[in-house]
């Protein structure tokens, strides 16, 4: 049965403003209309937490609201790089708030992937502010600056290679499929270090998701800091 407007709009009334526009965009989408009729709700959605920053202390579906920033950078048409991280890490930090209460929903698990490498320049910035925290690059030394820059690199593709670990129903996707044979070989070329396994490298995913997801937690919804 077809669910009318008005209890479509006072369904959409239950949530606060960047979220409603989410669920509209969702809502719309799953209609089959994408195009302007997702995209505008989701640019909404957008501008919404910016002018208020407290509304991401009251995001009730965390998957989906990360679903629907991962589904707006997917149109491009964000293109200056601050607001691609700010988008990237509001998508990341919701969606892997999503997959600490259900750590292993495949849906989950495929839009964070697909979110990662998607918008890897964006959230390498972010990752970096995590595992470079205690270096300073404008003092540091030839080998520190390329420890600097490759380190986050690296955690990125530990922590794909953590998610991608735990469900071969992702492997049939040929983007993710590709992603894990690619990491596969940097493994095994030595590339993380020669004493690292793939048990070694799940691990280290593992915990440098949550140390990413306590850094931004900390950083927007506490501190309600979105600046990038």
């Amino acid at each position: 049965m077809a669910l009318s407007d008005s209890f479509i709009n006072d369904w959409l009334d239950d949530w606060n403003g960047s979220e409603k526009y989410v669920n509209e965009a969702i809502h719309q989408l799953s209609m089959g209309n994408d195009g302007d009729a997702t995209y505008h709700p989701l640019y909404k959605a957008w501008r919404s937490f910016q002018s208020n920053p407290e509304e991401l202390k009251n995001i009730q579906d965390y998957g989906k609201y990360g679903m629907g920033f991962m589904i707006f950078l997917s149109y491009g048409t964000v293109t200056i790089l601050d607001d691609q991280q700010q988008l990237a890490s509001i998508a990341y930090l919701f969606l892997s708030k999503a997959l600490k209460k259900n750590p292993n929903n495949v849906n989950l698990l495929k839009n964070r992937l697909i979110l990662m490498l998607s918008n890897a320049e964006a959230l390498g910035y972010t990752v970096s502010s995590v595992v470079n925290k205690d270096k300073n690059i404008d003092t540091a030394w030839f080998d520190d600056w390329i420890d600097y820059k490759f380190k986050p690199r690296d955690a990125m593709l530990k922590m794909e290679f953590a998610d991608l670990s735990k469900d071969k129903r992702l492997l049939t996707i040929d983007m993710l499929s590709n992603a894990h044979q690619s990491i596969l070989r940097y493994l095994n070329e030595g590339n993380f270090g020669r004493d690292e396994t793939e048990r070694s490298i799940i691990m280290e995913g593992e915990q440098l998701h949550d140390e990413v997801l306590s850094y931004l937690d900390k950083r927007v919804i506490e501190e309600e800091n979105i600046e990038f």
